[in-house]
């Protein structure tokens, strides 16, 4: 088997709007008149864990409708969303038929498209969810015949699994009937049966990933999987012809040979499943990744192929496949052409930039201080050589170049410390300072001593103070602290004071 297509989902970038995806495109749209959910491009995203996220919430919503007759203004009480594929990457292998555009219903008006569903989930019975897996197919039986009436056509492998439970599907459609007194159910719409199945879940299918996956053979069968354990299939034999009691009759229908494209959604519909009251939202589904493989032998891929072709009627009718509701934007592209990449944004390379013109510029500084200095040493002793030779005394030796250029770094860092050199100095004070005399009881000399005026003005303190006859001078002791104590002599307490003038001190 060949990996033909793969979506893992790893980049975070990834924009799904209208024409932005070379896969997908998240749609804007009421998928079906009388869906609970509005699908709204903001519901889809990329988580970091690498995975599609389609986020269903209780919120309001406005959107389109594509109605037969025309596009016109829907709301809905809840929002989820849809990824499609449609016209991006087709193969003949929930698939759609490439000429039926899902949700836009004047595409599939007149025709049947067909479907094929991986899973379909529901509760139809309380606490009972239960998977669904489908195949449409065109034109429906007639009345009173039914495809289990076709022996092989079907196969429940786990039918008596103590899990799954895989059983035919109990959907009433419009196309039941009774037979000899028996209710006989049998799924479908007006355009199309659908062969179905049901399977029972548990709590594990809604928190733990699983890998859900079919096996597609065209003309021949479909089969589904559950972490690769078979769980359903249909063959040719369940789609030959035949004819009812009332003697209409119907030709062999196809396993589906058409190409056709893939379609993930999260939706709400009470006309599908009951919507209880109280269900927890906002909830989300995770994908981790889509693959396709097919035979080596057998590959075929693309949405417009020689056997059906779909382009060129696509082109025709755009009106069909396309919303033109005013406020809306939709794209129709040609699936051809591969769109837009999903590689990430650019980086941001601004500081690694910035980081590295800085050091550019930095080493050429100094190299250029390098070369300088040394043409100044050349120069220099150029000028020594020449001062020699012609006898001059030899200028006494300034400091080295090491000192200098220590110098020179010290005060360029201090003035990025500090700032200019006045930012930090204290203004002086405009009053000019006071000189009072001060006199000495040896000398009589005049010793002026500096009295700052006070920022605020205190009140002043009156001091007196006395004089004692001069000790001799005794040596100043120094502690091992690198302070200094000056030893203080005793005073005679018969010694004359003398007083001297009182002095007003102001206290700062």
């Amino acid at each position: 088997m060949v990996l033909v297509f793969s979506d893992e989902f790893n980049s975070r970038w990834r924009d799904f709007g209208p024409g932005k995806d070379a896969k997908w495109q998240a749609l804007d749209l009421l998928y079906v008149n009388g869906d609970a959910a509005m699908f709204r491009s903001s519901a889809v995203s990329v988580n970091k864990r690498g995975c599609a996220v389609i986020t269903a919430s209780k919120t309001p919503s406005a959107g389109p409708f594509s109605a037969p007759w025309g596009d016109q203004p829907a709301e809905a009480a809840y929002t989820s969303g849809m990824l499609q594929g449609w016209n991006k990457f087709c193969f003949t292998v929930f698939t759609l038929g490439n000429l039926g555009r899902a949700g836009y219903l004047r595409s599939t008006d007149g025709r049947g498209a067909p479907e094929i569903d991986l899973f379909e989930v529901g509760v139809w019975q309380a606490n009972k969810p239960q998977l669904s897996t489908s195949i449409h197919v065109a034109p429906i039986l007639p009345l009173g015949m039914h495809w289990l009436d076709y022996e092989g056509g079907t196969y429940y492998p786990t039918y008596s699994d103590p899990t799954l439970h895989s059983a035919p599907n109990g959907w009433a459609g419009i196309n039941s009937y009774m037979r000899n007194g028996l209710f006989m159910p049998r799924p479908g719409t007006r355009l199309a049966d659908a062969l179905s199945a049901t399977h029972d879940l548990n709590a594990s299918h809604f928190r733990d990933f699983y890998v859900y996956g079919f096996d597609w053979q065209p003309r021949k069968y479909i089969r589904w999987y559950i972490n690769d354990i078979l769980i359903y299939e249909i063959n040719a034999d369940a789609l030959q012809g035949g004819q009812n009691g009332n003697n209409e009759t119907i030709g062999e229908r196809l396993i589906p040979v058409e190409p056709s494209y893939i379609n993930i959604n999260l939706a709400m519909s009470n006309s599908f499943a009951p919507i209880h009251p109280d269900i927890p939202l906002p909830s989300a589904m995770e994908i981790d990744y889509i693959r396709i493989y097919q035979a080596r032998s057998e590959i075929n891929i693309g949405c417009d192929t020689p056997d059906y072709p779909s382009q060129d009627y696509i082109n025709a009718n755009v009106n069909k496949y396309k919303v033109t509701l005013a406020g809306y934007e939709d794209f129709v592209g040609d699936s051809r052409v591969m769109g837009p990449t999903m590689e990430p944004p650019p980086p941001d390379h601004t500081t690694t930039i910035v980081a590295v013109v800085c050091s550019v510029c930095g080493f050429l500084l100094l190299v250029a201080c390098g070369v300088g200095f040394w043409l100044w040493r050349r120069k220099k002793k150029a000028q020594e050589a020449a001062d020699a030779e012609a006898g001059k005394q030899p200028s006494p030796p300034g400091p080295s170049a090491m000192r200098r250029c220590c110098w020179v770094v010290q005060h360029t860092l201090l003035a990025f410390w500090y700032g200019p050199g006045d930012a930090n100095r204290r203004h002086p004070v405009s009053i000019k300072p006071k000189v009072l005399p001060v006199v000495s009881e040896d000398s009589q000399r005049h010793i002026p001593m500096q009295l700052v005026q006070p920022m605020h003005p205190m009140p002043a303190v009156q001091a007196v103070q006395t004089v004692q006859p001069t000790p001799p001078r005794t040596p100043i002791q120094h502690t091992q602290s690198n302070q200094v104590r000056i030893p203080m002599q005793k005073t005679q307490s018969m010694q004359p004071r003398v007083p001297i003038r009182p002095m007003a001190v102001g206290l700062q």
